[in-house]
């Protein structure tokens, strides 16, 4: 927001790593759009790849945690961005330029056969299909669903405001703090963040799987090419086998020649009514 400290600041004020049962029985409105993008993260490649669909692991990611607000006697409301701000066109065509670049890397890093995951982390688009997927199953749960003018941030200050709600969970403190528009202290005591495991911390985990999943691949390639090297040792085994039988055969065939010939031989030097027929090999 342009003010140097002001999000450490905010944050130290704000309760963190709250137990869910302090908010037990309360009414409690949901920041969606930050749900659906940390959901986002476990399905990055297909979100990116393909925007068109809805992300089964996207709705499942929010779902639990809407499960989990419903077992603790917490009633979720479901708030959803609406339209996108006119004044943020320019720094939304930046972000969408941004993403686009990171989608081209990321294609290129997988036909080069190289990680792609930060890549595809980075182009992450949360299309109207996606969203509108997380909607549909928030509505078939029972969810109340509330899409806002434009972006949720200032729908959640409002219904926090007007007293509609006991508490918002949201990842955007500072956007929060900027539509409430009332003393620090009050937002501070009236929201209650959960913090999910995020995005990055995400992206660092997701980024050491694939560093154990190339390992992986590296042994099973070393398997492969000892057992390559195992076939290829009995392969030549054989082979020298088949050769020995051929070299005996050939010898075999040698010797029968040259009994024959002398059998032949022989056989010329008798009187004619006493020969046999000539051996033939």
């Amino acid at each position: 927001m342009g003010i140097s400290g002001l999000y450490d600041f905010i944050t130290a004020c704000v309760s963190k790593n709250k137990s869910i049962s302090a908010i037990r029985g309360q009414v409690v409105a949901i920041d969606m759009p930050c749900w659906v993008h940390r959901g986002a993260v476990q399905d990055a490649q297909n979100v990116v790849m393909y925007p068109e669909k809805s992300s089964e692991k996207i709705n499942a990611f929010c779902l639990k945690r809407l499960e989990l607000l419903e077992k603790h006697n917490i009633t979720p409301i479901c708030v959803f961005d609406g339209e996108k701000l006119p004044s943020k066109k320019a720094t939304n065509d930046q972000r969408r330029a941004r993403r686009e670049e990171n989608r081209q890397r990321a294609i290129t890093a997988l036909k080069n056969g190289e990680s792609a995951w930060n890549y595809f982390i980075q182009a992450i688009r949360i299309s109207p299909a996606i969203t509108q997927g997380v909607k549909n199953m928030c509505k078939e749960k029972g969810y109340m669903v509330i899409t806002a003018p434009y972006e949720a941030d200032a729908q959640l200050a409002w219904l926090s405001r007007e007293k509609r709600v006991d508490a918002v969970i949201t990842g955007k403190v500072l956007d929060f703090q900027t539509f409430a528009s009332y003393n620090l202290t009050a937002i501070c005591s009236e929201i209650s963040v959960f913090l999910d495991t995020s995005a990055a911390e995400i992206a660092t985990k997701q980024t050491g799987i694939q560093k154990q999943i190339g390992q992986f691949d590296q042994s099973m390639a070393k398997i492969d090419e000892n057992i390559e090297k195992q076939n290829m040792s009995k392969f030549c085994s054989e082979l020298n086998k088949l050769e020995t039988m051929k070299n005996r055969t050939e010898g075999l065939s040698k010797n029968l020649h040259d009994l024959a010939s002398s059998i032949n031989s022989i056989n010329q030097k008798l009187p004619e009514e006493k020969r046999l027929p000539p051996l033939k090999f």
